[in-house]
């Protein structure tokens, strides 16, 4: 049982040092603009692959014989 208490003692106290830690640094937790440009930047090459894709398939089907 004695066991049991230290180990859950030393699982508290490293959960409060990792937030002691998180709330000095000042940007744990924050977006930053660099990672909102490369987000929007990723998004749009996303779409485009899918517009890119879907004219394909639009074009190979407009292809078929009726």
């Amino acid at each position: 049982m004695e066991s049991l208490k230290f180990i859950l003692s030393l699982l508290i106290d490293t959960v409060r040092d990792q937030a002691r830690q998180a709330r000095r640094t000042a940007t744990v937790g924050s977006i930053s603009a660099e990672q909102i440009i490369i987000t929007v930047a990723l998004v749009g090459l996303a779409i485009a692959v899918v517009a890119g894709i879907v004219g394909f398939a639009t074009g190979k089907i407009g292809q078929l014989p009726s």
